[in-house]
């Protein structure tokens, strides 16, 4: 009997050459489209982050980016796409004359994130296409004074994984015109770099029967201080409880599953350093910094470093490395290539390589993925997201190639 590696070996038009030929093809139209049509600002992302060589919290509440727009990660996107909506037929929906997402004045704050996916799992060379939700999520702030604010979040979407939750919710202590700021309540650590694709490998442990270890929409109680009283630094220390975290499970040296943390009532603390530099008359932007969060017997150390050239490209690079003492260790990293071809067109191209070491004991000694994904960011009209991806796995089981199409509306 052939193992399901070969079963899904590359084959026909399946061949991993034949397809990439294909969706250049495809990359290639999009970029000539592209070309003709007249373009306005984009939105915020990791990649736009460092090629506008700017911090993540410029146009998100959050430090790490993610969730609710700020009024310039607003602004941004208000008349962003490849076509105006006056052309086709929707300016009654998006009115030129809203240039913000604050109500009451200045005091109120509101964005919304959906998702939707079609893919077909890599596992299987018969598995049917899937079409899917992925995220239903509502932000909101209002503004108590004029330093304090008070953020929530609740996703309507479903829970898919361990330590995933549904909502946050914290209070922010930021002074006007700072990006410095100490927040409490139940949200996300700022564990490395924060993208907007649950399966980065830096996220997940490696192998054919891999898990997300930090998962979207992960949050914990705690509390958290920022500062970026400079340019060119950031830092970032908190403390936070584990009980999400201790949903992930771990076999033990007799292969008994068990709770990642060995006391979920243990608190976590987190350290993170961030330097920035722009140079060549403020065209380059560099980026390099580290964070760690431990508990316990449990660490997780994430090393980034990325760079930009003004208007045009990114290259962001993370190793992350956790540590279950005497159970397992994992070696995870990534390297994205973004190019921003338009400003509402981003193609990419990303390398994941992950690494899973288990005890001796357990039989399945070292697992592996790789991965390389082929993909576009298209913004064909404001707050709508067309994403396209065609990637290539391969795993200690097996080996296959899949596209999949997401659509992404936000406010």
């Amino acid at each position: 009997m052939k193992s399901s590696r070969e079963n899904d070996n590359f084959r026909g038009d399946q061949n991993p050459m034949y397809m990439a030929y294909q969706s250049a093809g495809i990359l290639m139209l999009l970029l000539v489209l592209a070309a003709v049509v007249s373009v306005e600002p984009a939105v915020s992302l990791p990649q736009f982050a460092m090629i506008n060589g700017e911090k993540c919290i410029a146009c998100h509440v959050n430090a790490l980016g993610s969730g609710l727009r700020t009024t310039r990660g607003f602004y941004e996107m208000h008349e962003a796409g490849l076509l105006k909506p006056g052309k086709v037929g929707l300016g009654s929906i998006y009115r030129h004359d809203r240039e913000t997402n604050q109500f009451l004045g200045d005091r109120f704050s509101f964005g919304t994130d959906m998702r939707y996916q079609t893919t077909r799992t890599p596992k299987s060379s018969d598995a049917k296409r899937r079409y899917f939700p992925m995220q239903f999520s509502m932000y909101s702030t209002f503004k108590v004074s004029p330093c304090l604010k008070a953020e929530g979040s609740y996703n309507f979407g479903p829970k898919k994984f361990l330590g995933q939750q549904k909502w946050t919710g914290s209070l922010i202590l930021q002074p006007e015109n700072s990006y410095t700021q100490l927040r409490a309540g139940y949200f996300q650590p700022s564990i490395g770099i924060r993208y907007d694709d649950h399966t980065i490998i830096t996220r997940q442990t490696a192998g054919a029967n891999g898990s997300s270890l930090i998962p979207p929409s992960y949050a914990e109680y705690g509390a958290e201080f920022n500062y970026n009283g400079m340019d060119w630094l950031t830092v970032t220390t908190g403390v936070f409880g584990a009980r999400s975290l201790a949903e992930n499970r771990i076999l033990d040296r007799t292969g008994k599953e068990i709770s990642l943390i060995t006391d979920r009532n243990n608190p976590s603390f987190l350290g993170r350093l961030e330097f920035r530099h722009r140079a060549m008359d403020r065209n380059v932007n560099l980026l390099a910094g580290s964070s760690v969060l431990v508990n316990g017997d449990f660490n997780l150390i994430s090393i980034f470093a990325s760079a930009g050239l003004a208007k045009r490209v990114s290259l962001i690079s993370e190793y992350a490395r956790s540590d279950k003492k005497g159970m397992r260790r994992t070696h995870n990293g990534v390297v994205d290539v973004s190019c921003r071809v338009t400003k509402p067109l981003l193609l990419y191209v990303r390398g994941e390589r992950g690494i899973s070491r288990f005890s001796p004991d357990i039989s399945a000694a070292e697992v592996y993925t790789n991965r390389v994904v082929f993909g576009a960011q298209i913004f064909p009209i404001p707050y709508v997201e067309l994403r396209p991806e065609y990637r290539l796995v391969d795993t200690e089981q097996y080996k296959s190639s899949r596209y999949a199409v997401q659509l992404h509306l936000f406010y």
